[in-house]
């Protein structure tokens, strides 16, 4: 519910700053394609209990993000997708050691509030799907006969869930050339928003398993974007 309400929040915020800002110049066609990186809130509390009292190493709530994605424009409308993979440090105690992985894949909608320049901003939404992997791994060297013996050396579990996220973006061109209706080159932009993913127990280990803790990637994020691309003004 804190995770909706804080989305919901986002979105207001998002449609007011998008209201407020007028477009000086309307690009006729466009787009970009990037590489992102940026940190990502990871929502495991209840997971890292489980871990503890199991006698595990606790895991960090704090993941970077690496990805990429694309969008293009037609007007002021802006459509695109993203995806990306979040890493979470690993720990190791007591003969055993955690790893946590997540990944996340979304549909992009949004609109050009500004657009001159080569700068364009722009607020957005998008909705999509993702998952969690944890792994817990023995740390000690298991000879071939013991492992023939207890095969279940390591424990791999994942559990999905959807993905929604609001953001506010501003792309800038570093153009080639002079012809400043036509600004093509190397692009860098930041994004500020927040992700929601529904908090899920449905771990599955090839099969469902029951009982599992609620696991989500929930908070307010920012990423940094660098890659290539350009926007024809009308």
């Amino acid at each position: 519910m804190r995770g909706m309400w804080s989305l919901g929040m986002s979105l207001a915020v998002l449609m007011t700053v998008g209201n407020g800002v007028a477009a000086t110049s309307v690009p006729k066609v466009g787009g970009a394609g990037y590489f992102l990186v940026g940190r990502e809130k990871m929502s495991i509390g209840n997971l890292n209990d489980r871990l503890g009292a199991a006698g595990y190493p606790r895991l960090s709530d704090q993941g970077i993000v690496f990805g990429g994605g694309g969008h293009g424009y037609i007007g002021q409308a802006l459509v695109g997708a993203e995806g990306g993979v979040v890493l979470v440090k690993k720990r190791t105690s007591a003969g055993f050691k955690t790893r946590l992985a997540a990944g996340y894949a979304v549909f992009n909608v949004g609109y050009a509030a500004y657009a001159g320049g080569g700068l364009c901003v722009y607020p957005l939404v998008g909705i999509g799907g993702g998952g969690m992997l944890l792994d817990i791994v023995p740390t000690t060297r298991p000879a071939f006969n013991d492992i023939l013996a207890h095969p279940a050396q390591k424990t791999q579990l994942t559990v999905p869930f959807y993905v929604i996220q609001a953001a506010i973006g501003a792309d800038y061109v570093f153009p080639f050339g002079e012809n400043e209706q036509k600004p093509r080159g190397p692009v860098v932009g930041v994004r500020l928003g927040y992700l929601y993913t529904p908090r899920s127990d449905n771990w599955r280990m090839g099969e469902p398993v029951r009982g599992g803790p609620t696991t989500a990637i929930t908070g307010p994020f920012v990423r940094v974007m660098i890659g290539g691309g350009g926007v024809n003004y009308r």
